[in-house]
């Protein structure tokens, strides 16, 4: 896009990194993130959450750990259900049971709770 001179907004950016994780191809969708973050792009916990589900879904839940230890204190805000979710389930897919039971007894104080979940 960039080559023909048409500035992605962040929802385009959103459908792509999407496509790229639900692909597999996570390394793609994480250097989309990066020139969003060069082009000061305002990311949101929705472009978060996708990378951080893509990369526990494909084997790669450092890189997601990475994210989440990251992307939050960068946008200042809670986890969603969204990411608690992510987060809980990453943590079951590398054996790391005591911590995802940890986090479900903390979404009360560190998630907030979607309307209608």
């Amino acid at each position: 896009m960039l080559q023909n001179n048409v500035m992605p907004d962040v929802w385009t950016c959103n459908v792509m990194i999407s496509g790229f994780c639900k692909q597999g191809r996570i390394d793609e969708a994480l250097r989309l993130n990066e020139e969003m973050e060069k082009l000061k792009l305002l990311l949101d916990v929705v472009i978060y959450n996708t990378l951080i589900n893509g990369c526990f879904e494909h084997g790669s839940s450092e890189e997601g750990f990475k994210l989440i230890n990251g992307c939050f204190e960068a946008l200042r805000c809670l986890y969603n259900t969204v990411t608690c979710n992510a987060l809980i389930s990453g943590h079951c897919k590398v054996a790391k049971m005591d911590e995802a039971f940890r986090l479900m007894e903390e979404m009360g104080t560190k998630c907030i709770v979607d309307e209608g979940s």
